[in-house]
């Protein structure tokens, strides 16, 4: 599972198109654990704070006091689940 001081590095890279993934490539098996699931989407995503929708540069910034990202997507990946 990526820890938070990997997290941090990917917040703070710079924004450049190549490298980054489309996320409506990203798939998620909605029968796994919620953690399961999770790990996958990292490990698909590669980096959660930026990433393509088709041809937009999409950059997430997250409030210090708020949910943690963890959460988020776990709230995300269940919202799918539910579609």
């Amino acid at each position: 599972m990526i820890n938070k001081e990997q997290l941090k590095k990917l917040k703070n890279m710079p924004v450049e198109k190549t490298g980054l993934v489309d996320i409506q490539t990203v798939e998620v098996n909605k029968n796994k654990p919620i953690k399961e699931r999770f790990n996958k989407f990292i490990k698909q995503i590669n980096n959660p704070y930026q990433f393509l929708y088709g041809d937009a540069i999409i950059n997430i910034e997250y409030a210090e006091n708020g949910k943690p990202l963890v959460k988020l997507l776990e709230n995300c990946l269940i919202n799918w689940k539910n579609k």
